[in-house]
């Protein structure tokens, strides 16, 4: 897979909740850094994926998790 980093986002329902969890976090002190993906924020587009048997798409991997079927654009 091709991903990096990207797999350790945080998806969100909405920017506000993000926000929330962010605040709580600051307000005690935890190190580190955090992204998240509010799904109200979203906007997923049609992805087309070239013909070969090396690579393969992510949402093949990933598609019994609902909440990505969002992010990932799974039709």
């Amino acid at each position: 897979m091709c991903l990096h980093c990207r797999l350790f986002h945080h998806i969100v329902d909405t920017d506000r909740t993000g926000t929330k969890i962010l605040q709580e976090m600051n307000r005690l002190r935890l190190p580190g850094e955090v992204t998240f993906m509010p799904l109200n924020r979203l906007d997923a587009q049609e992805t087309y994926y070239p013909e070969t048997s090396v690579l393969r798409p992510v949402c093949e991997t990933f598609a019994a998790f609902t909440a990505l079927h969002c992010c990932l654009a799974i039709k």
